[in-house]
């Protein structure tokens, strides 16, 4: 069957030339075509298992809420006034020109750009203020009232610490209460900084008092740090997470709005960061990279065959027919998958890198046939029936390689597995139907001008280096066991890398502000996701996961409606009402009562901070500790920190209480109007009354569901760290989703598939090989110098400190599919020569599986100039692992060959 295949080749090649070029350019520009509609797929979920449970629900999730983490605009600098300001300005600029009407069909939001559905500044302050003391416990209702049972600057001081003393008497508690202490904390701090300002003399603005007495009693409605010097906004996309390409446009979109913003205020940091921003900078690293890379590839082949060959045109017919090949790949995967993510979008370079092989030991054999005095059709005869079968047993052990990737259950590997082992059968089809009819118009025209075919000379040092390896077969061995033993001892040490964001390009401004946000908010942004039937329920379960030591906070729609036991509140919240009256006499820092009880409560309060900063140590609730030191220091800085001298200056009379009087008029009178005001309204909170945009994040669009985001306290990048949480949440509530669940099961199923995958593709090889040779010795001959490739590949990497990734794992078994050419073409041009034709075959096909070498090892370490790491760590491993293929080739099998020689030949 494959004789007559050939023998159709050769006749097309010598008679039916033109159709050969027609039916390429046609079949060429339909796919040419057809490959304009891939789009590129950056999503984690579509690298896994769609069955997978914790896949399924993200999808679900993706689909049915919105997802605003996704997107997020951080804002730095050093005055949190100005922080809000710019917040306030970026949400009404964004809001304006990004937001889409409710009405919006998803052609018109793509038409107009308008990607966005809500933005996410900060909380509605007006709705917060009515409803802030309608959404707690009743116990936390009856200690505000305490708190704020007398407005006066002395009396809330006195209720502050009074209700310090009696709730946070030990650990247990301080765990419990961490998110709201920390909320709490960021209001006293400024309420202090303010005072301690009017104590010397300050004159400070009402609205800043104001201000301070808003952060006091509804807290901050904006996304501060901890250190007040970055704000958070959030965009909720309105187009789904599955549209890829248009996900990234609403970062440049985004970006391109702001810009005038980051002018206008230069002194402080307007960035965008999150799982968006993460996937656009990917994209722009893959797919620009991607294209500069091919090219560049290509331009170093071209010169490196042309240089070989001492001609133009051999190179350029070469990688013409390799091109058409690449062509045909990408239509036939627009055409079937349709998209190509983290992995396939190398395809382009892969291709390139192996297809040349094909070409190059054709074009090698032709020339060497037409130099040696044999006609056009003899020499494409030969080339194609001798060669052309160790090239096309070739490309089937590398394609059966990649196909065998397959069996894999992870689309990722799966879909890298049908996209290579496609690819390289199309460029095998390409090379062996264009290529011969290249070759023979250019030597036809070469003859018809009267000009000389130039010899191609063997590469005699290969050969030399085969017949000293054959000659000293035992020591060879010998040493290949033991640099094959050491490098199997090296992979074993090798870790396995599991924070993928050391796999993407280094430098990345997205990826560094996520870890920045982790230090400023001790929380991250990378969010787990569940989805429960009730409010209730979510209540109940957002209670649960925020006393487990790894979660960092919670939320969901049980924050925004009262609870159960309102009626047991409403008693608390009618006396705070009561003791809120418009006529409230407030006390005066010119009595010396007064005088003295504001020294004894701020030095009180003083103690009171040191004493909870103490239990935040023991229970390691890191935010408190952080921001008490703010206020209070450390252990060796207490006794200068403003909060001491602030006590300190009271005690011992150093005030402007003049200036301290006039503070704590404005302090008392806007704290007991905003009581007022928040007391003025009773009735309970309820699903309706919930502004729209803050229910869409935590109610299905069908309404059949309530989402609870679960946010870990840092960024999870150790197994250790992902197994944790994992398990902790889990412990929790079964059917917890979201991007530390998906990067866990990413790299355990490569892990577990990867050395599947290279068992699978080492079977098909050497099955092939089986059918090639029919017989076993030979086969297995043939495959022994991949073995020993993989060790020292494994060893390499050791020495140079590689770690395994969801990425290089697949390069071992590419490496077996890869590297099997070269021993195939040189078994099977020592076999066509006889016994004691080592020395001629590796002269003779030499030169050719060093140019293939070569030209594969350039464009695999072309990937390693790849910005994203994961890319380049492939590179890496392909580079070495082509390159020691190689190098046993020459020296290993010749010393194989020599110890079996006879049983080689036994038979004939």
């Amino acid at each position: 069957m494959r004789n007559k295949i050939l023998e159709i080749l050769i006749h097309f090649a010598v008679n039916r030339r033109k159709i050969i070029y027609l039916s390429t350019a046609v079949i060429t520009v339909v796919m040419l075509i057809f490959s304009f509609f891939l789009k590129m797929d950056m999503r984690w979920t579509a690298l896994l298992p769609q069955n997978l449970p914790i896949v399924k629900q993200f999808v679900n999730i993706d689909t049915n809420f919105l997802q605003p983490a996704n997107m997020i605009i951080a804002v730095s600098g050093e005055d949190p006034v100005m922080l809000e300001k710019i917040t306030d300005e970026i949400t009404a600029l964004l809001n304006r020109e990004l937001v889409a009407d409710d009405d919006m069909s998803m052609d018109e939001i793509k038409s107009t750009g308008r990607y966005a559905r809500y933005i996410y500044g900060k909380l509605p302050e007006e709705w917060l203020e009515r409803n802030a003391l309608k959404l707690i416990k009743p116990y936390d209702t009856e200690r505000i009232g305490n708190i704020f049972s007398d407005s006066s600057l002395a009396g809330y001081l006195r209720g502050l610490n009074d209700d310090f003393e009696s709730e946070y008497t030990d650990a247990e508690n301080v765990a419990d209460q961490e998110r709201q202490i920390v909320s709490s904390l960021n209001g006293l701090e400024n309420f202090i900084n303010l005072m301690n300002k009017s104590v010397h003399g300050e004159d400070v603005p009402e609205i800043m008092i104001v201000r301070s007495v808003r952060d006091l009693t509804t807290g901050n409605p904006y996304m501060l740090s901890l250190d007040s010097k970055m704000a958070l906004i959030m965009v909720a996309s309105a187009i789904p997470s599955d549209d890829a390409q248009t996900m990234i446009l609403i970062d440049y979109r985004i970006e391109d709005i702001l810009r005038p913003l980051q002018q206008k205020y230069p002194e402080y940091r307007i960035e965008r960061t999150g799982m968006t921003a993460i996937g656009r900078d990917e994209m722009d690293s893959i797919g620009s990279y991607t294209a500069v890379l091919t090219f560049f590839t290509f331009v170093l082949i071209f010169i490196f065959l042309m240089w070989n060959y001492r001609s133009i045109t051999i190179p350029l017919l070469n990688l013409l027919g390799i091109t058409a090949g690449i062509i045909w790949t990408m239509g036939i995967i627009a055409i079937t998958i349709g998209t190509l993510n983290l992995i396939t979008s190398m395809m382009m370079i892969v291709l390139l890198g192996l297809g040349i092989d094909f070409t190059i030991h054709l074009s090698t054999r032709f020339q060497e046939e037409i130099s040696r005095g044999n006609s056009i059709e003899n020499a494409l005869r030969v080339t194609i029936r001798e060669t052309g079968k160790g090239v096309i047993t070739g490309a089937l052990t590398t394609s059966a390689a990649f196909y065998a990737l397959m069996i894999a259950d992870t689309p990722a590997i799966v879909q890298f597995g049908f996209c290579s082992g496609t690819g390289i059968l199309l460029t095998l089809l390409s090379g062996m139907w264009l290529l011969p009819a290249f070759l023979a118009s250019r030597i036809q025209s070469k003859l018809a001008k009267g000009k000389e075919v130039r010899k191609i000379k063997d590469l005699k040092s290969i050969s030399v280096i085969a017949v000293f390896m054959n000659r000293h077969s035992g020591r060879v061995v010998a040493v290949s066991v033991i640099l094959f033993i050491l490098g199997i001892w090296g992979g074993s040490k090798i870790d396995w890398e599991w924070n993928f964001m050391n796999l993407e390009p280094e430098g990345l401004r997205s990826i560094g502000l996520m870890d920045e946000i982790v230090d400023r908010y001790k929380l991250s942004v990378t969010t787990s996701m569940l989805t429960v039937p009730g409010i209730e329920e979510s209540r109940k379960l957002s209670s649960q996961f925020k006393a487990k030591n790894v979660v960092g906070d919670v939320n969901d729609i049980s924050q925004y409606i009262s609870r159960p036991d309102f009626d047991e509140a409403l008693v608390h919240l009618k006396n705070l009402k009561v003791s809120a009256r418009s006529d409230f006499k407030f006390s005066d820092p010119d009595n010396p009562d007064i005088r003295q009880q504001l020294a004894e409560e701020t030095d009180r309060l003083w103690a009171n901070l040191v004493e909870i900063q103490a239990l935040s140590v023991t229970g390691g609730q890191d935010r408190i500790v952080e921001k008490i030191s703010s206020l209070i220091g450390d252990r060796d800085t207490r006794d200068n920190s403003v909060m001491r001298k602030l006590a300190d200056d009271l005690l011992n009379g150093n005030a402007d209480w003049k200036n301290l009087k006039s503070f704590s008029d404005t302090f008392s009178h806007a704290l007991n109007e905003k009581i007022l005001r928040m007391t003025e309204n009773l009735d309970p909170v309820k699903e309706n009354d919930i502004p729209k945009d803050i229910l869409a994040q935590f109610k299905s669009k069908k309404g059949d569901s309530y989402l609870i985001h679960i946010l870990p306290k840092k960024n999870l990048y150790t197994r250790k760290d992902l197994e944790s949480f994992q398990s902790v949440v889990s412990s929790v509530a079964k059917g917890v989703t979201g991007n530390p669940q998906l990067i866990l099961k990413m790299n355990t199923e490569t892990m577990r598939e990867g050395g599947k995958a290279v068992l699978a593709a080492a079977i098909a090889i050497f099955f092939l090989l089986l059918v090639d040779f029919k017989r076993p010795l030979i086969a297995l001959l043939t495959f022994l110098p991949l073995f020993g490739s993989i060790s020292l590949t494994l060893g390499i990497m050791y020495i140079f400190k590689q770690k395994f990734n969801y990425i290089n794992m697949i390069a071992l078994p590419v490496i077996l599919g890869i590297g099997i050419d070269d021993g195939v073409h040189l078994m099977h041009r020592y076999l066509e020569g006889g016994r004691e034709s080592l020395e001629k075959s590796c002269e003779s096909v030499g030169r050719a599986i060093f140019l293939t070498t070569v030209t594969t090892m350039l464009g695999f370490g072309c990937l390693m100039f790849y910005l994203m790491r994961g890319m380049a760590s492939m590179g890496f491993v392909l580079f070495f692992g082509v390159g020691f293929c190689f190098l046993i080739t020459i020296t290993l099998l010749p010393a194989l060959i020599k110890i079996f020689d006879k049983i080689i030949f036994r038979k004939k």
